[in-house]
């Protein structure tokens, strides 16, 4: 039995991910239930669809021609490693990382070793009902233990998901998630979004502008700093920055990239951003421009200097021959936040602090929206719709004006 060429078809996920697929393939016929067994199986290339299937097909033989019997010895643990296996083909990685480790957290150390037929409504749903009160107990409390956070929310539909895989797959007869129900909890105060002033950004700028006598390390560290509020990058499109990106005659900054850390492979570079909308080029001011055509220079001495091609990276940490990590960037912001006597904010406080100062300066919600690559405007509008309190004031005075007229 082979698997006609021309039922793999190609397919392109949202994020710009392609592979081919084959859809409703043949396996053969179950020798308990007399009913078709068909398989919809994804791969890289249509090589790979063709071997799965022909691994599907002799599994399947050597099975007595049944899936009845697999299903019945399943765990649910095995199941969502089978789930899991065919969803990572749709996502990028950072998609894959977040489900991983929400499956590791919720799914599998309460659920994993549950045999399907077993696994009950009433089950899942006290095990529901557990998380949402450990929810509510931390956050009180004013701590999260992993496993006891907000994402017990998405339980109920990812079981469902995981389950209806089962089904069309022929690995279950039975979905224990169609009724389930999320409790409500406790509605947390919001939490103001963290930046800097305009003030402490005036501050702050100075104090991370690259001088005469910094290394090159040094240099390097400050101008991602720098960088970051005048962009409102994300941390891992600004590492992930090739000097082919920067325009020094338009003054603009290309983002096509991210840089991610995968489970168990370290960090890499992706060559698509975070969504459709987060590629994009943005506009710069020529000081910032400047301290990119600095470091570039500097790099460059540097390469001279050990005896390296041109590289072509923008941060790049030559003592670990690798691209800088997040970690050495927000430690670097920490200091330096500290010795301005400023609090010490995340490092996103920075992409927050480019909006804030952009919103202040009068510069409209679409324009942000682009600038920092957001897939919705309404997601810009929820995050920042928030003004200064001078802002607020003279927002009084001018309808004030308005009523006096």
């Amino acid at each position: 039995m082979a698997l006609n060429n021309q039922a793999i078809k190609p397919y392109e996920t949202a994020t710009g991910k392609k592979g081919y697929v084959a859809k409703g393939a043949y396996i053969g016929v179950d020798a308990l239930t007399g009913k078709e067994v068909r398989r919809e199986i994804r791969g890289a290339t249509k090589k790979e669809v063709r071997l799965k299937y022909d691994r599907l097909v002799v599994d399947f033989r050597n099975g007595g021609n049944t899936v009845k019997e697999k299903a019945q010895t399943l765990t649910f643990g095995q199941l969502i490693d089978l789930w899991y296996d065919d969803y990572k083909n749709t996502v990028t990685i950072g998609t894959q990382n977040n489900m991983k480790g929400f499956l590791n957290a919720y799914l599998r150390p309460q659920l994993g070793d549950y045999k399907l037929e077993k696994l009950s409504p009433v089950v899942i749903q006290i095990h529901i009902n557990k998380q949402a009160n450990l929810s509510n107990q931390h956050e009180k409390e004013g701590n999260r233990p992993n496993g006891s956070g907000k994402a017990f929310k998405n339980m109920a539909s990812t079981i469902n998901r995981i389950f209806v895989y089962g089904k069309e797959n022929g690995l279950c007869s039975f979905n224990p998630a169609t009724e389930l129900r999320t409790p409500k909890t406790k509605r947390a105060p919001k939490k103001e979004i963290q930046y800097l002033k305009k003030n402490q950004l005036s501050d702050f700028l100075k104090a991370v502008t690259p001088s005469y006598n910094d290394s090159y390390h040094i240099a390097n560290i400050k101008t991602c700093l720098y960088l970051l509020p005048k962009s409102g990058l994300r941390i891992s499109e600004a590492l992930a920055l090739e000097w082919d990106d920067i325009d020094f005659e338009e003054n603009t900054v290309k983002v096509s990239k991210t840089l991610i850390r995968e489970v168990g492979k370290g960090t890499h570079l992706q060559n698509h951003p975070k969504s459709v909308a987060s590629n994009r080029t943005i506009d710069m001011d020529s000081g910032t421009i400047t301290l990119l055509a600095n470091l570039k220079r500097l790099q460059l001495e540097k390469c001279l200097l050990l005896g390296l091609p041109r590289l072509p990276h923008v941060f790049w940490n030559f003592s670990k021959g690798n691209y800088f990590t997040r970690t050495i960037l927000s430690s670097a912001y920490r200091n330096q936040l500290e010795s301005l006597g400023l609090p010490p904010y995340g490092i996103h406080s920075l992409r927050h602090t480019f909006a804030s100062m952009n919103l202040n300066a009068g510069v409209g919600y679409k324009i942000i929206q682009a600038q920092l690559g957001h897939e919705k405007l309404s997601i810009t509008m929820d995050l920042y719709s928030h003004l200064e309190p001078s802002t607020k004031k003279d927002s009084v005075g001018i309808v004030q004006a308005y009523l006096n007229s």
